[in-house]
């Protein structure tokens, strides 16, 4: 299989099989390390002729999108205390005032 060898590995097993490389995309996969073949076009169980062009997907590494998010951190506590805050503030100031009470209005009837 193609998918999860190395881009050099792949080109070789490609090459084996009288297969030509096609286009080579890159892109950032958090599972997959730097270089490492993520999946092909068409799948490695399709029956192709000789001589088809097979497009390689490749890891560029973890996703920078990601690295370093910490969910836990002092910022996010505050926002989450400074939200809480203002939601206890909104509704006493907006959320007391006359309750009805349906039953007991139907029973004064």
């Amino acid at each position: 299989m193609v998918a999860g060898a190395t881009l050099e590995d792949a080109a070789a097993l490609l090459m084996e099989r009288n297969l030509i490389i096609g286009d080579i995309y890159y892109e950032c996969n958090d599972d997959l390390p730097e270089n490492i073949v993520i999946r092909t076009e068409p799948d490695a169980f399709a029956l192709v002729p000789p001589n088809t062009p097979v497009a390689l997907w490749v890891s560029t590494g973890a996703c920078p999108c990601c690295q370093g998010f910490d969910l836990f951190n002092w910022a996010n506590l505050f926002l989450g205390v400074l939200l809480t805050v203002g939601l206890l503030i909104a509704s006493i100031a907006f959320g007391v005032g006359d309750k009805v009470s349906i039953i007991t209005d139907l029973d004064k009837e």
